[in-house]
Parts: structure tokens; sequence; C-alpha cells
């Protein structure tokens, strides 16, 4: 199997308002090297302090206890430096690199292997654990383990392997990434609902300090339901769903009497087109792109943080909005 390094080039996203819609403009991503002789790789870890990537081999059933899982390493540019440099696992996922140690999930137990020579130090059963899949580590050495089949985030501190976070609202959770203060958490969504309209997967992000999840990085669409579902009953709230270009996005637009936009392109977008726009800044605590254009254009009060979002803040601005058109109507 072979390993393939790609570089993105460029991508901008679009999403206006209560339309779901996006337009990209993206170079092809351009193939930097390749490597082969690979048996299911699953994870590449990054060591540029030694110059290396390490990668794991599943080499079977990805819930096989069959000893055949390995780690290689590979230097930078592609070239095999060992291809079985670490063995004896069974299905080798996730990979995490903290105190010259090396960590990887390995179905139901996390290991710990010197980063030197790739020598096994210690295995840490995770009770009950059904699918531990990928690894992170944060900045004081704590190593977390996400387990996709139980919504479990297990931890490594001080040589003690325990459930950190059990959650149905992890959603199934996949990646792993420390970020800040933050567990940032792909979750995959259903595993067992197989139809159209199943929860697809999408980001979260888990507090270190409190365990609270909050979403991150959701679909335009999925945050539009979201919103839908939240002031049922309060507003006449509509999603409309469709994969226009620009010209019929900016067309639509001339027809709504406001636009929630959760992106910064829609944003901007329905603001030049003179529609009355709310503005959901995805960056909880801190805020983002969009709650600075509002601030930039004296419009602060009409965004607001995805974090302290209410139904009613949305309720309170529909019905303001809608008492100044309708005195504006009468008045013509």
């Amino acid at each position: 199997m072979e390993l393939k390094v790609w570089r993105a080039v460029g991508f901008a996203g679009v999403a206006v308002g209560l339309l779901h819609a996006s337009a990209v403009a993206a170079e092809s991503p351009k193939l930097l090297w390749e490597a082969t002789g690979f048996a299911t790789p699953e994870s590449v870890l990054p060591d540029t302090g030694a110059g290396v990537l390490y990668v794991s081999n599943v080499n079977g059933a990805a819930d096989g206890k069959d000893g055949n899982g390995f780690i290689s390493k590979v230097s930078l540019d592609g070239k095999t430096v060992d291809l079985k440099w670490s063995t004896g696992f069974n299905a080798p996922k996730g990979l995490a690199l903290t105190g010259g140690k090396l960590y990887t999930s390995d179905i139901d137990e996390v290991i710990e292997i010197d980063a030197k020579d790739g020598k096994v130090l210690n295995r840490y059963a995770a009770k009950d654990a059904k699918f531990l899949n990928d690894v992170a580590a944060d900045a004081a050495g704590n190593v977390y383990i996400s387990d996709m089949a139980t919504n479990t985030i297990w931890r490594l501190a001080a040589g003690k392997l325990e459930v950190w976070l059990q959650d149905a609202g992890l959603e199934h959770p996949n990646g792993l990434l420390v970020e800040g203060g933050a567990l940032r958490v792909a979750a995959w969504g259903s595993m067992t609902d197989n139809s159209p309209g199943r929860p697809k997967g999408h980001l979260l992000s888990v507090s270190l300090a409190d365990k609270s999840i909050t979403p991150l990085g959701k679909s335009d669409l999925a945050a539009a339901y979201r919103l839908h579902k939240l002031v049922a009953g309060k507003a006449d709230f509509r999603v409309w769903e469709a994969d226009p270009d620009i010209d019929d996005v900016l067309g639509l637009l001339t027809q709504l009497d406001a636009a929630v936009a959760m992106r910064f392109h829609a944003a901007i977008f329905s603001l030049s087109q003179g529609r009355p726009t709310f503005g959901i800044d995805y960056y909880p605590n801190q805020g983002g792109k969009v709650e600075q254009l509002f601030a930039d254009l004296g419009k602060a009060d009409d965004a607001v943080q995805i974090d302290k979002f209410t139904p009613d803040w949305l309720v309170d601005k529909l019905a303001t909005l809608a008492a100044i058109q309708g005195a504006m109507e009468f008045e013509a």
C-alpha cells in the first residue's frame, strides 16, 4: 500500500444566510512524494526533531487481535528508514509523541514506546474499551485516547489510564487534537444509521478545564437546522437547501427579509446586498472574523459567539426587525 503526502494550495469556502451553498476555488493538491510497502497505514505522525515520520500499520482487521500490527519509520522526504521499526501490536491506530515516548492505541490498550529504539515500555489496558482510535498529548504530557464505539475519551496521566470523559455528546469521537486549553474532537456521527439523512460527522471542542462540549465548525446546514429547531414556534424561521452558483446566491439574498450568517463570506455577501443580517460566530469564548466584521461596521450587537447564542437572542432580533419593517411599510 502507498503512503502519499499532498500539499493543499488554496481553499475558499462560501455559505450564505439560511441557504446552504458553497463555492470552492482551489488549485489541485500537488503530490510531493510516495512511499510504498505499508500494510493498511492508519496514522502518520511527524517528529521534526528526529527528522522522521512514524506510520502505524494495522496489517489486518481494524479490530483483529492477530499480533500483525507494526509501526514504520519514514524520512521526511519519503524514504523508508525501517518498515517494521516497532512490532508486536494488533491493530495500532492513533499516534502521539511526548517526553521522548511514542504512544499508540491498540483496540483496547494504550502502548508506550521508546522513541529512541522502538522498544515497548508499557501496555495500559483500557477496561471495557471497544475501539480505541486516535491519540493526542497536551503540553503537560497527558495523553488522550478516543474510543469511538463507547463515546469515551480516556486519559493517561502519571502512569494511570482512566476514563476522562464519557458522554453521548461526543457523538462517537474519532480524531483528536490538543489546541491551547481545548481538545478538538472529530466526531464520526451515527455509526449505525446509514440513511441519506443520518447525522454526519463534524468537529467538537472539549474544554480541558471543565470538560464542556461545544460545536466547532459544524456544517452550515446542520447549524441552520439546529437553529430552526431551537426557535420552533417562536419565529417563522426557514431553511432553504440548494447548490447554486454565486449569481444565484446573490439573487436569493435579495429576496430574504433577513439572513443569519454563520460564515465570514456569508456575512459579507448578505451585507453587500443590503439585507438585514445577524451573525453567529463559530469561535467560542474568543470570537473570530464574523464577530469582528460586525464590530468594524458598527453592528456589534447584531453578532454573537456561538457559545453565547440563545434562541431568545435571535427571536428578539427578528421581532425587532419585523416591527421596524412593519412601521416602515405603514408609513409608506
